[in-house]
C-alpha cells in the first residue's frame, strides 16, 4: 500500500498592517476628484449669490401718485387726509400696445396719513394713454380693467413708463373710482382728492447683500471641504512614508 504524501499545508495570510497596505492610485485621484468638485460647486454657488443681488430689479422704476383726499380705510374714516399709493416695478417689463404703455401688475403700497401704510392685495397696474396724454392706476386684468385714479398732461403724449417723469399735478383728477380696494389693513374707498400729482423715478437700488445666515453655512461648508482635503493629503503623505 502505498503512502501519498500531503503538500505542505498553506501558511494562514496574515493582514499587513494599514501602512504597508496596498493603495489603488486610482481611488485617490478619484476622491481627490470628488472633493475638487464639490469645492468648485461651493464657489459657483457663492458667485451666484451675489451675481443674483445685480441682476434682481436691474432697471427698476418706481411710480408714485400722491394728493389729498377724503374716505374711508377698514373702519377708519379720514377727511382731507394726505395719501400716497406706490408702485415699483422694471423699465423691461413695460409693455406697448399701440399707444398705450402699461406695467405688469407688481407690488403697490399705500400711506394715508394719520391711520398708516399698507399694501394693495387688489392687483393694480400703471398705464399711460398717450393718444389721450393720460396716466392712471387701473385694476387687473391688463388690459381690461378698471381705472381707479387717471391724471391728465399734454407732456404725457410722449412719454413711456420708462424714464424719470414728473412731477405733473391735477387740482381735480381726470378720473376718479377709488373704491373697494383691498388692502392690508381692510378695504379703501377714497371718494374725493384734490392736488393730485404723479411722479417715475428710475434708479438702481442698494445691492441685496446675502443673508448672515446663508453667508456662515456657506463659510462653514467650505470650511469643512478645506479640512478634509488637509486630511486627505496627510493621510496620503504617511502612507507613502
Amino acid at each position: 500500500m502505498r503512502v501519498r504524501h500531503l503538500p505542505p499545508p498553506i501558511a494562514p495570510l496574515r493582514s499587513l498592517p494599514a501602512h504597508q497596505q496596498p493603495c489603488a492610485p486610482n481611488s485617490k485621484r478619484n476622491t481627490m476628484s470628488r472633493i475638487s468638485k464639490l469645492i468648485l460647486a461651493s464657489l459657483t454657488l457663492v458667485v451666484l449669490c451675489f451675481s443674483s443681488a445685480s441682476v434682481a430689479n436691474a432697471n427698476p422704476i418706481t411710480f408714485t401718485f400722491q394728493g389729498t383726499g377724503s374716505g374711508t380705510l377698514g373702519n377708519q374714516s379720514f377727511t382731507g387726509s394726505a395719501f400716497s399709493v406706490t408702485l415699483t416695478t422694471d423699465t423691461s417689463t413695460v409693455m406697448q400696445s399701440g399707444g398705450i404703455y402699461s406695467t405688469p401688475i407688481s407690488p403697490t403700497t399705500f400711506n394715508i396719513a394719520g391711520i398708516g401704510s399698507g399694501a394693495f392685495v387688489t392687483p393694480v397696474f400703471v398705464f399711460n394713454n398717450t393718444s389721450v396724454s393720460v396716466v392712471g392706476l387701473e385694476r387687473a386684468p391688463n388690459p381690461g380693467g378698471a381705472d381707479i385714479l387717471d391724471l391728465f398732461s399734454s407732456s404725457l403724449a410722449s412719454y413711456n413708463l420708462q424714464t424719470n417723469f414728473g412731477p405733473i399735478t391735477n387740482s381735480t383728477p381726470y378720473s376718479l373710482n377709488f373704491g373697494g380696494i383691498l388692502t392690508s389693513l381692510g378695504t379703501l374707498n377714497i371718494s374725493s382728492a384734490t392736488n393730485v400729482s404723479f411722479t417715475a423715478v428710475t434708479g438702481t437700488p442698494p445691492a441685496t447683500v446675502p443673508e448672515p445666515t446663508t453667508m456662515l453655512l456657506l463659510g462653514t461648508g467650505l470650511a469643512g471641504i478645506a479640512a478634509r482635503v488637509r486630511k486627505q493629503r496627510h493621510d496620503g503623505k504617511r502612507e507613502e512614508a
